[in-house]
């Protein structure tokens, strides 16, 4: 199945998602409205209150220093009617005496007379501690007077009292004023004033205010739309470059903003999952290659003996060596499979090591006992040398395979009567291992893919070499923290040179 075709079903699914789904553009742009229509209710409803609050506390405070201005008008005039001695028996009382002899309305008719303040403009009226009328002027005609359950209330309280009377036609803010001396009440100055500019002040706001949310709504609605894709515009064109990315284009990469922010961590994190893909697709195009190139050699080899076999009767050893012919054949192709194998699995660096300390010219002395019967006959001279103890830490396993398959590769590609030298060494912080062949050597054109863990590099090599070692062991020598080197030169064999660092044991 191709890759296009592979998409299609993907597509098709990406299709009736965007047409189920809301889209991040319209959900962010609601979640704003949304926001800024909550803010835009609590301000208009804060605002509301505080300029129709403060319309009534303007009229509450007019109406104050109404009532204060009528109380002080009323002591100055008792003032001077004391300092003359009229009205009490002897000068300068003060008013509450009047009070108490029941001149109260006496007095308050001669100052209404005296200063004709009953003829201004805003209305008032002067009331006793009965709710009884001792001056009005004319704004209060027909205006009933306090009940006696009201003037309790407000004698109590010995504070101005506000209340809103109701009419047909209006409504009236009354202000119940107590005119108190030394802590005894004497009489109640009661002013009003109509709440009809008030009320539609009021109606004037409100109409204002519902006017203006509409088109602060749509302005939000814009804006939020406008920041929503401002703000999603570099994530659709990733989006868009990532819908050019295909298997056959692997190594393109999304274009990674240099914001600072979480849109370049999410490229700079898809960018580093596109590598991981691309690595894993280069794995298996490696390892099928590998597999296919390794493999088609020993299975041509056992087709064709099998063929071979079958022309004609064989004697019964004859079908036994030819059955040990296809044993050999077999651990060769399992030994090939398994470095295969261990090549895909660590090629990302994703194998599993168990570190340990490692003495490596241990290690050699034990590898050398295994491979100079296998240099014998080869005709090979294997010649090892060792500079003391070398420790290092890592896996032991995996050091043991680099090993092997370094002395392996000499082995292969030394012709007989050649020379294989082996050296371990132990330096200041490194530790090198050097393996030196006297075989062919490899092509300078060649010589820069002998890593690539799929074709042999060298021109002669023998039928049944893997080509993957070389691979393996940079691989295991990346994976301790060390470096790998090939030097070859055409006909003057190989040197591969392994440094580790070198684990202090001191």
């Amino acid at each position: 199945m191709s890759m296009s075709t592979a998409q299609a079903p993907h597509r098709s699914r990406l299709g009736k998602f965007r047409r189920h789904k809301t889209s991040i553009r319209l959900s962010l742009t609601l979640w704003y409205v949304g926001v800024w229509a909550c803010v835009l209710a609590i301000f208009t409803v804060i605002l509301y209150s505080i300029l129709s609050t403060g319309m009534g506390r303007q009229l509450d405070q007019t109406l104050r220093s109404h009532a204060e201005g009528v109380e002080s008008a009323i002591s100055a005039y008792w003032r001077g009617e004391s300092e003359l001695g009229n009205w009490m028996e002897s000068p300068q009382q003060p008013l509450k005496a009047a009070v108490r002899e029941g001149k109260l309305s006496e007095v308050i008719a001669a100052w209404a007379q005296a200063t004709r303040m009953l003829e201004t403009a805003r209305p008032f009226r002067i009331l006793d501690h009965g709710g009884n009328v001792l001056a009005a002027s004319w704004g209060f005609e027909g205006l009933e007077s306090l009940t006696p359950e009201l003037v309790t209330a407000d004698e109590a309280s010995r504070h101005p009292v506000h209340r809103t009377h109701k009419t047909a036609e209006s409504r009236i803010r009354f202000l119940t004023h107590p005119a108190v001396e030394d802590g005894e009440g004497l009489y109640y100055i009661q002013t009003g004033g109509l709440l009809n500019r008030v009320d539609a002040a009021r109606r004037e706001l409100r109409l204002w205010l519902f006017l203006l949310v509409p088109p602060a709504l749509a302005i939000a609605v814009l804006v939020g739309w406008l920041v929503a894709s401002t703000a999603l515009h570099p994530i659709n064109r990733m989006i868009r470059q990532a819908q050019r990315i295909s298997a056959e284009s692997l190594f393109d990469r999304i274009d990674v903003p240099k914001t600072g922010d979480e849109l370049e961590r999410l490229a700079v994190t898809f960018n580093g999952l596109l590598s991981r893909i691309e690595n894993s697709f280069e794995r298996i195009r490696r390892f099928s290659a590998a597999a296919s190139h390794e493999l088609r050699t020993p299975l041509t080899v056992m087709r064709g003996e099998v063929e071979l076999a079958l022309r004609s009767p064989r004697s019964p050893k004859e079908y036994q060596d030819l059955l040990r012919l296809q044993l050999g054949t077999v651990e060769e192709m399992t030994e090939v499979v398994g470095e295969l194998l261990t090549l895909a699995r660590t090629d990302g660096s994703e194998g599993v090591m168990r570190t340990e300390p490692v003495e490596l010219t241990t290690m050699m002395e034990r590898l050398k006992e295994r491979w100079m019967p296998i240099a014998r006959k080869a005709k090979v001279q294997m010649e090892v040398e060792t500079d003391g103890a070398a420790w290092v830490e890592g896996d032991a396993k995996l050091l043991n395979r680099l090993i092997s398959n370094l002395v392996d590769n000499a082995v292969r590609y030394t012709p007989p009567h050649g020379t294989i030298t082996i050296k371990v060494e132990a330096q200041e912080d490194i530790v090198s291992l050097r393996v030196q062949d006297s075989g062919p050597g490899i092509p300078e054109s060649k010589l820069a893919h002998i890593f690539n863990g799929i074709t042999s590099p060298r021109s002669d090599a023998p039928k049944d070499a893997t080509g993957i070692g070389l691979g393996l062991c940079r691989w295991i020598t990346e994976v301790h923290r060390g470096r790998m080197d090939v030097t070859s030169h055409a006909g003057q064999g190989t040197l591969c040179t392994v440094w580790l660092p070198r684990l202090d044991r001191s």
